[in-house]
């Protein structure tokens, strides 16, 4: 598997567990998630930020609305840490 699938399938992972939907995939958005409310962003964007070791800024919150936008975001960063 590539690096960018990955880190996909640990927000897949990430937002399955928090919301307790099991539906999840990476398609999935913050509008067809439920339990993926404004306490449930919370949890998955630190547990992002704790799992890869990155900070997401509150400037971009609005743009971390759906598993896609998430893994792209976490993707790039990590490429600008080189790991």
């Amino acid at each position: 598997m590539n690096q960018y699938k990955d880190i996909e399938n640990s927000i897949i992972e990430i937002v399955a567990q928090i919301t307790n939907n099991i539906k999840v995939d990476a398609n999935t958005t913050q509008i067809d998630c439920p339990g993926w409310d404004s306490l449930g962003f919370l949890v998955i964007i630190s547990e992002v930020e704790s799992q890869f070791s990155i900070n997401v800024g509150v400037d971009i919150f609005d743009q971390m609305n759906s598993v896609k936008n998430i893994s792209n975001f976490v993707y790039s960063e990590i490429l600008k840490k080189g790991i």
